[in-house]
């Protein structure tokens, strides 16, 4: 089988069938713009669960009369906890100021001496952001002798836990509804611009053409419409993005996109034509000349 025949004719199966390929390039473009909107939307949604899981900190109260030494200890006992990401000491004076920053009042103002306790400031990983991972991590702060309280937002975190929960199980639901309509739009598609070319198949047959010599063709040009239909989308979703921005509300500074984004709606495109052709391409291949 001659490999520039076979894209030979992939290529010419645009020409002989302009308006059947632009339907298929057209529906694949729209079948991209609606799922890559949808994807757009789940991976900043992600990133912005992320982003919240990194802001927590839990505050680790020491007791007063603890000694330069063993903070540097302990600091370095917690930094080999797994999961915790940064570990940052607040002195008894720190707090103060802290405290004044806050609130707008000298505590020495108020009380005689310093209440404030020395504590540890720690952050996590994002990925150990969770009830779960800090149900873990809270009791080996806890083993620590010096440690006399462990204070976070419970609240803050239940809700975050509870939203990316409902966020997944949206996504996923959403994602593979868009991603089958897809299939099934764009090969239903593909079949009516095959059906087009199915005298062309029969003939083939009857000359003894073996089944993947006919086939090679429709899948590649299947392939092309796909990578063709999504450079289409990538540039109109550029421009809605685009216009979007400029004229009505300021996107860009609450949905990045990153440009492996663009690559993957090729991907996704050209798996569509191909997986499409494939689908379509069967049924008339495997059609008797008499039908």
């Amino acid at each position: 089988m001659s490999m520039k025949y076979i894209l030979k004719e992939s290529i010419s199966g645009f020409r002989r069938a302009r308006l059947s390929s632009f339907v298929s390039v057209s529906t694949i473009m729209l079948s991209l713009v609606l799922f890559g909107t949808f994807l757009l939307l789940a991976i900043n949604a992600q990133r912005l669960v992320t982003e919240l899981r990194s802001r927590l900190e839990l505050d680790v109260f020491l007791d007063k009369t603890i000694s330069p030494e063993e903070v540097k200890a302990i600091q370095d006992h917690f930094l080999k906890i797994a999961g915790v990401s940064k570990v940052t000491f607040i002195s008894r004076d720190q707090a103060a100021d802290l405290f004044q920053k806050e609130f707008g009042e000298n505590v020495f103002e108020i009380l005689d001496s310093n209440p404030f306790p020395p504590s540890f400031k720690i952050n996590v990983f994002p990925e150990f952001g969770s009830l779960d991972s800090l149900d873990k991590i809270i009791p080996q702060l806890k083993k620590v002798e010096s440690v006399t309280d462990i204070e976070y937002n419970r609240q803050y975190i239940t809700a975050i836990d509870k939203n990316a929960k409902i966020l997944w199980l949206i996504s996923t639901g959403v994602g593979f509804i868009v991603g089958l309509a897809s299939i099934f739009l764009v090969s239903n598609t593909i079949r009516l611009t095959i059906y087009a070319k199915r005298f062309l198949i029969q003939t083939m047959k009857l000359v003894g053409a073996t089944t993947s010599f006919i086939r090679s063709p429709f899948l590649i040009e299947g392939f092309l419409q796909g990578v063709m239909g999504g450079v289409l989308a990538d540039l109109a979703l550029l421009g809605i993005f685009y216009l979007i921005d400029a004229n009505v509300f300021p996107i860009s500074k609450y949905i990045v996109i990153n440009p492996g984004f663009y690559l993957t709606l090729i991907g996704i495109g050209s798996f569509l034509g191909f997986v499409g052709s494939v689908i379509s391409v069967r049924k008339f291949i495997s059609m008797r000349i008499s039908e």
